[in-house]
């Protein structure tokens, strides 16, 4: 067989693998093609034991899913940034992610929630995630990028690398968000109930590489990435990656069909460059997540991204026995655009008034987090709130993206005293601006979890003081138990028939009572808050120290709290747009700081003396 025919034969076993939903299907097609020797397959990373490393990544197939979508957005991130002359590396390079998505994408102070739905639907179109197989078996997705891609010879350098080898592929670029270089293996062990997890499709923008000299490096790339279990030989599974004759196969073509058409057409439009890659057989759990991609996982995935980069476009292309009812709910489509989008959009429903509200910690050797507060209203529907809070009552963010999280029992703490509040309480705490050596203390690789240690508890112990000092929190929290009680007391028959009881089974207790008494519980319950309404200016007018003083004193080896008086908005400091700035004149005087909060018209700055 001659070359050209070769290709030929290489680009239709790349459809077809990407067209296959079940494992079956795509060792049936590896047969066919006489790929299954053995010696056509290399390990991951050229290691033998690597599944200590790809099999050690995120616990939830949900976090696992994340860290391919992350890619992707980096992906997208970096060709951008190549096509307008920049060197991601350079000092020219934006410095984080928001300067980038603002650069490259003109999107004021790069936050999605402020720009329209439908410019951020204009950009989703950059980044898909489709979900295909059948609704009574686990779902297979795919995720289709349009970014830099990569060439033949480089995609085991990068897309099937692991970390150890060599530098990070992401290194030194500072708005990216994947620097750990586990090159998303985290989704291999939820791929796949027998043996075949993923195929990998990439081409290098042709546009970013009109000077290269390597012909090659024009054309796709594409492999399929397997598990071979333990065996007698071997304690462990192990990853390989199909290279024959060690190298990944390639075919030249101007495009592919992988983006998705109108429902149910899954793989139709034309991808020219990028990357695409599916995930045959995903095991989600719990599995009420996969019951359709637009509704219960775009939530779930919107918790993990806070904020994002990019919106993604979700489609879902199964059948799922609801057809009719989707179609005319237009929810075949969607885009995931974060959490923050979403709340913005709907806080007049969601929210209590007020919220969202913001705290500032800033801690010795760890440096400066903003905390953002969303308390949600009584008559938000259990599902509903379910889809913003669930487990998660706060979230570890680095640049928009979840790390860790703590549940709802950190609530409980009686030293915070907001147990009632557990259920409808959401706090978001950025830790995208602490130093380099705090953040690794604190979060493991995977992105999943917090480490124990020093680092933890100096948080956590702040948290626990901001919001056991919190007027608007507690004052929402001893709200909520006056209307619980007078819930529980609407009446006064119940009390009243306990006391009829009493003095049946005790006469003598009846000379306690005058006769004719009527038992009343009080009413009018006072709670601890601002007078009267307070509404806020989007931009405040005034800002002075609370009762007319000039200097405040501050004991040394100790702190003290200065309080403010402003009208403006609760989230004047942290909104997505003509945010306001806290400083203070004195550079010298900026490490004082211990924290600040602005509630209904009062700042209160907390300033340590040593």
């Amino acid at each position: 067989m001659n070359n050209k025919a070769a290709k030929k034969k290489d680009s239709e076993l790349a459809i077809s693998l990407l067209n296959c939903e079940t494992e079956k299907e795509v060792e049936l097609v590896l047969r066919e093609a006489e790929l299954l020797n053995e010696s056509f397959w290399r390990p991951l990373g050229d290691s033998p034991t690597n599944y200590s490393i790809a099999g050690n990544q995120q616990a939830s197939p949900v976090a696992s899913l994340v860290e391919k979508l992350v890619n992707s957005l980096d992906a997208v991130l970096i060709d951008e940034c190549r096509r307008q002359g920049i060197d991601p590396r350079s000092g020219q390079a934006p410095k984080n992610m928001r300067k980038a998505i603002e650069r490259f994408y003109n999107i004021p102070e790069g936050r999605l929630e402020n720009v329209s739905s439908k410019r951020r639907g204009e950009l989703a179109q950059k980044i898909h995630l489709i979900a295909t197989g059948r609704k009574d078996k686990d779902p297979c997705y795919t995720i289709v990028d349009m970014g830099e891609g990569q060439t033949p010879s480089m995609i085991p350098q990068t897309i099937l690398s692991l970390p150890g080898k060599a530098e990070a592929n992401k290194a030194k670029i500072n708005f990216v968000q994947g620097l750990f270089n586990m090159g998303g293996t985290g989704v291999l062990r939820f791929c796949g109930r027998y043996s075949y997890c993923q195929l990998v499709i990439s081409r290098s923008n042709p546009f970013l590489n009109k000077d290269v000299s390597n012909e090659k490096d024009s054309l796709w790339g594409f492999t399929i990435v397997r598990r071979k279990n333990p065996a007698e030989q071997r304690e462990s599974s192990v990853f390989e990656y199909l290279a024959p004759n060690g190298k990944i196969l390639s075919f030249r073509s101007e495009s592919i069909p992988a983006i998705p058409g109108d429902y149910p057409n899954k793989y139709e439009k034309p991808l020219s460059w990028g990357t695409c890659i599916k995930l045959y057989e995903y095991e989600m759990s719990p599995k009420s997540l996969a019951s359709h991609a637009v509704l219960d996982l775009n939530y779930e995935l919107s918790r993990y991204f806070q904020e994002m980069a990019l919106p993604i476009r979700v489609s879902e292309r199964r059948e799922t026995g609801r057809e009719k009812e989707f179609a005319r709910s237009h929810s075949y489509e969607g885009n995931l655009a974060g959490m923050a989008v979403r709340q913005e959009e709907k806080k007049e429903d969601l929210l209590e008034e007020g919220y969202p509200a913001d705290i500032y910690m800033n801690i010795e050797q760890i440096g400066r987090i903003p905390v953002r507060i969303y308390a949600f209203g009584t008559k938000v529907e259990k599902e509903t709130l379910n889809r913003y809070v669930k487990d998660k009552a706060i979230i570890f963010t680095i640049n928009g993206q979840m790390h860790a999280f703590l549940t709802k029992k950190f609530l409980n703490r009686k030293e915070i005293n907001l147990s009632i509040l557990q259920n409808h309480l959401m706090l978001v705490v950025d830790c995208s601006s602490i130093n380099p050596r705090a953040r690794e203390c604190l979060f493991m690789a995977s992105r999943d979890r917090l480490a124990e240690g020093e680092i933890r508890d100096e948080i956590e112990r702040n948290l626990v003081e901001c919001l056991s000092e919190h007027e608007g929190l507690q004052c929402l929290a001893e709200k909520r138990r006056d209307e619980a009680l007078r819930e529980q007391l609407q009446d006064n028959k119940p009390l009243k028939n306990v006391l009829q009881k009493l003095i049946k089974t005790s006469p003598s207790i009846a000379n306690l009572f005058s006769k004719g008494l009527e038992i009343v519980k009080e009413t009018g319950f006072k709670y601890r808050r601002t007078e009267g309404k307070y509404f806020g200016r989007r931009y405040p007018t005034f800002f002075r120290l609370k009762g007319g003083e000039s200097e405040h004193y501050c004991p040394i080896n100790s702190y003290c709290v200065i309080s403010y008086e402003t009208d403006a908005a609760n989230d004047y400091f942290t909104r997505g747009r003509d945010r306001g700035q806290f400083r203070i004149s004195n550079r010298a005087s900026t490490e004082m700081v211990k924290g600040y909060h602005l509630w209904n018209g009062i700042l209160k700055l907390s300033i340590k003396q040593s």
